[in-house]
């Protein structure tokens, strides 16, 4: 997976040995924002429960149900709000189902790393890391960013997050800048991703892209991207389904007014019409 290189954001910054000051550090956070991959924010449950609301069929069994008690018929009022459950419980389950997806992919992320501040090793929190930072990396754990390896022996990853390759990936060091006459991209040889996990050795790594800009960020943004977005096929179905609800109503009312006119009451045309409607 060869990447751009990212010089502009690695001028002055391929050695091994120094890392950021607190200044350099403040100002790249200003600029490139925190290392949060992928966002914990999921939906709570009091919006689940508005989206659940908003829901016009809820409103439409409600409804029945209400008038159903109105008329003294229990039993049909109960066969109408037991039949809100499962609107309910699956909108339960996809909610969480959402959440572990989200739980799945984060569990391939880095919670902390140690990092060169100011001359000295400090362990942070992965979050806190920017573009420039130096992180030290060790045998198991994962990386905390998109990084060029700048040094390290015997470096192999486990980039099946990323790739689906079970293998370990053999990585070398890039210990100075690369070539501007060529494409401006280094080889993949040379990163370490985030998501990935260093498997063997220990590596000192160059952080170059954080958050949403990872690869592994990218992948979780396209996952999202691609559930919300309704396929050519769902959209036919939506625009069949709203025709068949206006023709599934006209008839609804067609069968009031018949009921009525034929001297059945407007209580009982109203039921009629109803049940239609639920069937």
């Amino acid at each position: 997976m060869d990447r751009h290189a990212p010089l502009s954001r690695l001028d002055g910054l391929w050695t091994d040995a120094d890392g950021l000051t607190g200044a350099q550090a403040a100002r790249r956070r200003a600029e490139f924002g925190s290392n949060t991959i992928i966002s914990q924010t999921a939906p709570g449950w009091r919006a689940i429960l508005r989206r659940t609301v908003g829901d016009p069929m809820i409103w439409f069994l409600t409804g029945a149900a209400l008038l159903y008690v109105w008329l003294g018929d229990y039993t049909e009022a109960a066969v109408l709000a037991a039949a809100l459950i499962p609107i309910a419980g699956m909108d339960a389950y996809l909610h969480r189902r959402t959440q572990a997806s989200t739980e799945g992919l984060s569990a391939r992320l880095a919670t902390s790393a140690r990092v060169i501040r100011d001359g000295a090793e400090v362990e942070l929190p992965a979050a806190e890391l920017i573009p420039g930072d130096l992180a030290i990396l060790s045998a198991g754990a994962y990386v905390p960013a998109d990084a060029v390896i700048l040094s390290g022996n015997g470096i192999q990853l486990d980039e099946s997050a990323l790739t689906g390759e079970a293998m370990p990936v053999r990585k070398e060091p890039l210990p100075a800048p690369p070539d501007l006459g060529g494409d401006g991209s280094i080889a993949g040889r040379h990163w370490a991703m985030a998501g990935t996990r260093l498997l063997t050795g220990e590596a000192r790594l160059r952080i170059a892209f954080t958050g949403t800009e990872t690869r592994y960020g990218e992948i979780a943004r396209l996952s999202r991207a691609s559930r919300e977005e309704r396929t050519p096929l769902q959209q036919a179905i939506a625009r069949l389904v709203r025709i068949l609800v206006i023709l599934a109503l006209a008839l609804c009312a067609v069968l009031a007014v018949v009921r009525y006119s034929q001297g059945y009451g407007a209580v009982d045309a109203i039921l009629s019409a109803v049940t239609l409607a639920v069937a």
